[in-house]
């Protein structure tokens, strides 16, 4: 790899996308041997490294700066320019997490007045729909997570 530090990166075919010290986006072809090459400068972006995702061929990330509201943008791999394709927020509640799937973004929106769980699922090609909507007996104290593979999701 490099002697970068970083939170958060993805993997996109045989490219690592992540986070640099200065907070650039850069990339780095693997088996990473070579100097990382700089995409997009940290002030021309807002990808939070919490939320670089690598989704089947795309590079997703998602754009923290206007919270509650969250901007979801997709990557050219070549070049990291990045289109917005969808924004989530406060209508869904309180976004409790992004996660990635083998061919999707998946997260988790929670209204803390109802105690209402919704996972939602928005895959490259598609629009965002709703896999799951329970009402929780209890708030929602700790973190969770969601793993998808194939048809298979799971939330914990």
């Amino acid at each position: 790899m490099t002697n970068d530090n970083y939170s958060g990166f993805a993997i996109v075919g045989d490219r690592v996308f992540y986070l640099d010290d200065d907070g650039d986006l850069v990339a780095n072809d693997m088996p990473c041997e070579g100097d990382p090459a700089t995409l997009i400068n940290a002030a021309d972006h807002g990808i939070n490294s919490r939320y670089l995702f690598g989704i089947g061929d795309a590079l997703i990330s998602v754009d923290t700066r206007a919270l509650p509201e969250c901007g979801i943008m997709i990557h050219d791999t070549s070049n990291g320019v990045s289109e917005k394709v969808l924004t989530v927020g406060e209508e869904d509640g309180y976004i409790a997490g992004f996660f990635a799937g083998d061919d999707a973004l998946y997260w988790a929106a929670y209204d803390e007045s109802t105690r209402a769980l919704t996972i939602k699922r928005f895959a490259v090609n598609g629009a965002p729909e709703t896999i799951l909507s329970r009402v929780l007996n209890e708030d929602l104290n700790a973190g969770l997570s969601v793993d998808a593979s194939g048809d298979h999701v799971l939330v914990v």
